[in-house]
């Protein structure tokens, strides 16, 4: 062996404590137990270590701690939510890093290791390089990273697999790949971040690397794995490289793969089935009409695919109580049977790649090198997973648009791309700014809206040479909202008859239900569909309480019991028990109604009028014919517009449609079924006749912009660029929202059509253009609900606090819960400085959601009374 071998390998050394270097001028890093027993020091000394072995630097290390020590197995034990996506395991790392690619100086040969594992597998050692192959060809053994060299070389990945063969042959790329794109697979050693634009070609770009790595580096097959990320894309990217020896999958495959493999006889469960193990743990009681288990899988996904402490999650909502210890037992009872949903496979997989190491090392053999598509779209597990699995190099190529992130509600993150080297340290940059799909005009107004973003990495995108050009290619037309649909039907049957294949139109809002007027004009038009819209929107609370009011209102003389206490319901008037009480047959009349209010006093009598007058009012609406009125008095007049409002507070997903956007929708809709007699019948008709149509191919697709990543049409038709709709009401995330608009609109290869209410335009439709937002009236429908403010200690009743406390104490043991799992201490702080009189002013306090309004409410609202009442003061004004 030629000690220490050529300066262009970057070998370093390895020296007992005070051992003189045997190659002066490097610099030292000291490992000894106070360096492995302080978290901080040993990050550090990881970090510099892992980019010097990157860069090849040369370093002397002096280690003074037992070599056993080192490299003692590590299980780590501590929940997934202490240890977050920057964890990995420090000393399996440094174990690496120290040896990887230096040479063992602590006896008086200098001793390199990876020529005698090559020696075990049919080497021979010395010669004029580390060893001499069968061939009689002498070589290198590299212990750095992988990449090319103007050297002959084997390197250490192969040797670990028990393989001794040189390099790769020359590259022969894909002619069709831009220089940018070439760059890309080309790319040397270690990490690389791949910022691909909108239609940049990304997927051939990874495509191209995952076959670059094999073929013409010569890294063995089963050193490299391709993470899609889903099953589509997945198919995809299999179907495009036509191979066998090449390894794709989601990353949720991946993680069951990991499980199965610890794990023989695990099975996967269904959502049915999780359901049904939660029903027996959630404290909730069923309640009529009411999902009480899907806030639980909301958060079940929330705290694993997040990393986020479950009893952080409850403490974030207001329906799911108990949640913190629903989480644990249900993660108990599941892993005793053997059991795995699908977060589950994620997080499980993370948990026993810690716990067992050489599971670890297994897996992580088979990821050294890992290419991550669609990188934007990862959630903190998804990145502890990979970050996990491709320790100790962290050899990732991730290929992602941070301005295409758009799941920020499952825990997506356009920080994990703009921080790419933190969590893969020493990773190369390469952009693909070239968007080949997209007109110029597209290209040119996601330019304009994106730049008002902070957190994104700078790029300049530019259409490709022969992208269609002109100012028609993106249309942003603003109507009254009574013609916006009309108009949007329209332009699709227009394009439908100037040759346009109904599979190459997609229409694309920001939530489902907004989709309901167009499917009910394409339907009508008779235009073949490829709907996406759920089946059940019309169970929805508020849809659900819209139907039952026209229901009473179309037949006044014979009213349905359900559909009274539906309505009684909603908006809420503190009447639901009293109204389950009084109606005991199965229809009433208004005259039966009216006489039902005998012998109610005070606020009780007041409500029972006033919701039977609603009643009569809209009956003499629905005597019209035309439903829009009818709706109109529903939203504006008898406050089911207030309602949804006060539902829509609480909601933790902006993925989907709020409450107020289902009205939005049907009042939409209306231009399109306007018959008050047919409405309700009309609207389940079209979504019967087009129930699971989403696998329909070769129709006008409906879609939300969340469904459809990776997707593209010739023509695209953005409907409801509303305010309220874009940004979105509940998302707190202006940022993300405008990078859902320029997803949809980025989605069209010929021509961007986007819609928009003229009284109400989204602000994003002004950046689009360059120009500042204008100001718009607002909207009933969209009215924004008063904000939640804690109470001052001046302001709080301190006698109806003591109230409040004791009730709560009695209903906590009742519910044998926890006191503050009824309300805490700053509700009911909030409380007793608010007064609330009635129900929407409790709903106002921090901390009452419509679940606990449900539950606890009348108990609330009387005690509040009853102390107002015995001191007689007045309540605050509101």
């Amino acid at each position: 062996m030629v000690f220490p071998g050529p300066v262009e390998l970057g070998r370093g050394v390895v020296v007992n404590p005070g051992d003189p270097d045997p190659i002066e001028g490097l610099p030292r890093v000291r490992v000894d137990q106070d360096l492995l027993d302080s978290p901080e020091s040993l990050a550090g000394a990881v970090d510099r270590l892992h980019r010097g072995w990157l860069a090849r630097e040369r370093v002397a290390v002096e280690l003074a701690v037992d070599q056993e020590e080192l490299r003692r197995p590590v299980m780590e034990e501590r929940p997934l939510w202490q240890l977050g996506t920057d964890f990995t395991i420090l000393r399996e790392r440094l174990h690496f890093l120290v040896w990887a690619n230096n040479w063992d100086c602590r006896r008086d040969t200098p001793v390199w290791w990876w020529g005698s594992k090559a020696a075990g597998l049919g080497a021979a050692e010395g010669g004029p390089a580390d060893i001499v192959l069968r061939n009689g060809e002498p070589a290198w053994v590299d212990g750095g990273p992988r990449e090319p060299l103007d050297l002959p070389v084997v390197h250490a990945e192969s040797v670990s697999v028990g393989r001794i063969r040189r390099g790769g042959s020359p590259a022969r790329l894909d002619p069709e790949l831009d220089p940018a794109q070439r760059a890309a697979v080309e790319h040397g050693a270690g990490p690389a971040r791949i910022i691909a634009t909108a239609g940049s070609g990304k997927t051939r770009t990874l495509l191209a690397r995952l076959a670059h790595l094999v073929d013409h580096r010569g890294v063995e097959p089963g050193l490299v794995t391709a993470v899609a990320y889903n099953n589509r894309a997945a198919a995809q990217m299999r179907e495009r490289l036509a191979r066998q020896d090449l390894h794709i999958r989601t990353i949720h495959s991946l993680g069951w793969a990991i499980v199965r493999e610890a794990l023989p006889d695990a099975r996967l469960l269904d959502e049915g089935e999780v359901r049904g193990r939660l029903r027996g743990l959630v404290p909730s009681r069923p309640v009529l009409n009411k999902d009480v288990i899907g806030p639980y899988l909301e958060a079940l996904s929330d705290a694993r695919l997040g990393l986020a402490d479950p009893a952080e999650v409850e403490e974030g909502r207001d329906d799911i109580p108990g949640f913190a210890e629903v989480f644990r037992r249900y993660r108990y009872r599941i892993e005793r049977h053997g059991l795995v949903d699908y977060d589950e496979q994620i997080y499980r997989a993370i948990e026993l790649l810690l716990r067992d190491p050489d599971l670890r090392a297994r897996w992580q053999s088979r990821c050294r090198h890992l290419l991550v598509d669609e990188f934007q779209d990862l959630t903190p597990a998804y990145v502890l997973l990979l970050r996990v699995l491709s320790s100790p190099c962290l050899n990732v190529f991730g290929v992602g648009d941070d301005d295409q992130t758009i799941y920020g509600y499952a825990g997506a993150d356009p920080r994990f791309l703009v921080d790419f080297d933190r969590l893969f340290p020493g990773a190369a940059e390469h952009a693909l700014e070239v968007n080949y799909r997209s007109p110029t005009a597209v290209i040119g107004a996601g330019n304009h809206l994106l730049a008002r973003n902070r957190v994104r990495v700078p790029k300049a995108v530019s259409p490709a040479p022969g992208s269609p050009d002109g100012t028609d290619r993106l249309l942003i037309l603003e109507r009254p909202d009574p013609e916006v649909t009309g108009e949007a039907i329209d332009r699709i049957r227009g394009w439908l008859a100037d040759g346009v294949p109904p599979g190459e139109v997609a229409v694309l809002a920001r939530v489902n239900s907004a989709l309901l007027p167009v499917l009910a004009g394409l339907d009508r038009a008779g235009l073949p569909l490829n709907s996406r819209i759920e089946p059940g929107l019309l169970d929805r609370s508020v849809m659900r309480s819209v139907l039952a009011w026209i229901r009473l209102g179309l037949r006044p003389e014979e009213m349905g019991r359900l559909d009274l206490l539906e309505a009684v319901r909603r908006p809420s008037r503190g009447l639901n028990r009293l109204a389950d009480r009084r109606l005991q047959l199965g229809a009433y009349s208004l005259a039966d109604l009216g006489e039902l209010a005998e012998g109610l006093e005070g606020r009780q009598a007041e409500a029972w009028l006033t919701w039977v007058h609603d009643i009569r009012g809209l009956a003499g609406k629905a005597r019209d014919g035309k439903v829009a009125p009818v709706l109109r008095r529903l939203i504006d007049v008898i406050g089911l517009g207030r309602s949804a409002h006060l539902l829509d507070r609480n909601r933790t997903r902006v993925d989907k449609a709020g409450h107020a956007d289902d009205l939005v929708a049907l009042l939409r809709t209306a231009s399109v079924y306007s018959d008050t007699g047919t409405f309700e019948e009309d609207l389940r008709a079209v979504l019967a006749r087009h129930r699971g149509a989403g696998e329909v191919r070769d129709g006008v697709t409906l879609s939300t912009v969340h469904r459809v990543k990776g997707m593209e049409w010739d023509r695209v038709l953005v409907f409801g660029a509303d305010r309220g709709l874009m940004p979105h009401d509940l998302s707190e995330n202006v940022e993300e929202e405008r990078r859902i608009l320029y997803v949809a609109i980025t989605r069209a290869r010929r021509q961007a059509v986007v819609m928009a209410d003229a009284r109400r335009p989204s602000r994003f439709l002004a950046e689009m253009r360059g120009r500042p937002p204008r100001e718009t009236p607002g909207s009933t429908a969209r009215a924004p609900a008063a904000a939640k403010a804690p109470a001052s200690p001046a302001e709080v009743n301190p006698e109806l606090f003591e109230k409040l406390k004791a009730w709560r104490l009695e209903r906590s043991r009742a519910r044998e819960v926890p006191a503050f799992r009824v309300f805490s201490d700053r509700t009911l702080n909030g409380i007793a400085a608010r007064q609330p009189r009635n129900r929407r002013e409790l709903l106002e306090v921090s901390g009452v959601g419509p679940t606990k309004l449900e539950l606890f409410g009348e108990e609330v609202l009387e005690i509040v009374r009853e102390t107002l009442e015995s001191v007689e003061i007045d309540p605050p004004s509101h």
